[in-house]
């Protein structure tokens, strides 16, 4: 009777060894666990930035080639120019692009400049201004500093868009993705080159 009940239960050794097998086993699937959330977030982070972009790109660009670069807005007289020339601000006929960022207290898009919009927290946007409305074209998960519209005098009016974008601060983003996700962007847009005179 002795020998069946001592046979029956397990060892301290037994015990031991399996519970080591387990804690490795679940430490595994956790550590497993919590790098997916880490790729999900980057994911997630990664998708926002690049729908920002598309947007803004979109906009502007279909504006460039139906309504083309008017640089005598600028100026306010139709002068001579420099070759490239580097402005915070892109106008298109009736269309302003610029950074700025949203005022709650007078509920208005207030202009900004690159200096204004270098942190996170400043939250910049970029904004599209129609002399009648202004609405933004990135959205608040997004931060925009650095831009810069350079546009080139040719027969073709061509506008490069530089502009550096990162994660905007988020209560479930941590302070590493926002610093390793930033994005230099630069794209060069044309006028069409037939025009309709």
């Amino acid at each position: 009777m002795k020998k069946y009940f001592n046979n029956k239960w397990f060892t301290l050794i037994e015990i031991i060894v399996s519970v080591t097998i387990l804690s490795i086993v679940m430490i595994s699937i956790f550590m497993i666990f919590i790098k997916s959330s880490e790729v999900n977030r980057k994911i997630d982070v990664w998708r926002l930035i690049q729908e920002n972009v598309k947007n803004i790109i979109e906009t502007i660009s279909e504006d460039v080639r139906v309504q083309w670069i008017n640089i005598g807005v600028w100026y306010h007289s139709f002068v001579p120019w420099e070759y490239y020339s580097s402005w915070s601000i892109l106008y298109v006929w009736s269309n302003k692009y610029y950074l700025a960022k949203y005022d709650n207290i007078t509920n208005t898009w207030i202009s900004r400049d690159n200096s204004q919009c270098s942190s996170v927290s400043d939250n910049c946007f970029i904004v599209k201004n129609d002399w009648v409305s202004t609405s933004p074209l990135s959205n608040s998960w997004v931060q925009l500093n650095n831009l810069t519209f350079y546009v080139s005098n040719d027969f073709e009016k061509k506008v490069t868009i530089n502009m550096i974008l990162e994660p905007a601060s988020r209560k479930w983003l941590q302070s590493n993705l926002i610093k390793n996700n930033k994005i230099i962007f630069q794209t060069t847009l044309s006028e069409r080159l037939y025009k309709d005179y």
